[in-house]
């Protein structure tokens, strides 16, 4: 126990209690005793905040997608967490374990061997370049669909879709790149698009979630707001703009169609209170680079 410093013990600790089906809370209501008894172990090892998240009884362990274990994991990135206590490792999660090691260290490696084909295209084989370079995000997706489907985390699915398109703008860019005839600067616009879509929906749930938490600890009443149907539309006002951009590039009417979409997402963003969080240059860049965002759109 040597290991826990003043440092882990200034942080709360906190204690995640899982269960998986309502016939396991209705059945094994020991499991969730001595669950619940590792706050007191918690204290016996010297932290005096020690607090329970108990959000996720009678939910699977499989993906992330549980409110529970979502509000653990922005404590952690705010940096609030001096130590988390679990009866097992599973209660966490029971797929994360299947990809990390050698296999998310591959998946990195085959990352890099394209990266270094593209490089030196020039000096392989024509075509090679492009089948090393397209392994990644073949693969990638395949990964991603695997863990979504684990998981039943059934509202990340259009993850698997975005992935894919990354593949077919890579595939053409390395078509026009061999000078396979087609139009071109799809292929980039395409890329360009599917990161900006990307970036739009994996920011519209960090960023206000991490800011409400943040705020929240600090009994800050005018929280961001929550998400409604304007900010739907808002969204989907951006992203088919973006890929309308994608094949008419030069049509006024798209154009006007992103500045449309822009304006609602400054918008969103303005409601998510960025201005609060001056006081922590972590969440601040995180609104920030939504600022990016919206502008470069």
């Amino acid at each position: 126990m040597t290991k826990i410093t003043a440092n882990h013990l200034g942080r709360a600790a906190f204690v995640y209690i899982r269960q998986s089906t309502a016939d396991q809370l209705l059945h094994n209501p020991e499991s969730r005793r001595r669950q619940y008894r590792l706050a007191d172990r918690a204290r016996q090892l010297g932290w005096t905040t020690v607090k329970v998240i108990d959000d996720d009884l009678g939910r699977s362990g499989g993906g992330i997608n549980r409110p529970g274990f979502e509000r653990l994991l922005a404590t952690i990135c705010e940096g609030r967490v001096g130590a988390v206590f679990a009866i097992e490792a599973s209660r966490l999660a029971r797929n994360g374990r299947d990809f990390s090691g050698a296999p998310l260290g591959l998946l990195a490696a085959l990352w890099l061997l394209g990266r270094i084909a593209c490089l030196i295209s020039a000096l392989l084989p024509a075509g090679l370049a492009a089948v090393v370079g397209l392994s990644f995000p073949a693969v990638l997706a395949g990964v991603v669909a695997r863990e979504i489907l684990a998981g039943r985390n059934w509202r990340n699915l259009p993850m698997i879709a975005a992935v894919s398109v990354l593949g077919i703008a890579d595939l053409r860019m390395h078509l026009e790149a061999i000078e396979v005839p087609m139009s071109g600067g799809l292929g980039w616009r395409l890329g360009l698009a599917a990161v900006i879509v990307l970036i739009s929906v994996i920011g519209s749930r960090i960023v206000p979630v991490f800011t409400r938490n943040w705020l929240a600890k600090r009994q800050v009443e005018n929280l961001p707001a929550a998400p409604d149907i304007l900010d739907r539309a808002s969204l989907g006002i951006l992203q088919a703009g973006l890929f309308a951009w994608v094949f008419l590039p030069k049509s006024q009417v798209v154009g006007a169609v992103l500045v449309i979409g822009a304006a609602l997402n400054f918008w969103r963003l303005l409601r998510w209170r960025g201005l609060a969080t001056t006081a922590e240059s972590l969440l601040l860049v995180l609104h920030v680079g939504y600022a990016w965002l919206v502008l470069g759109t």
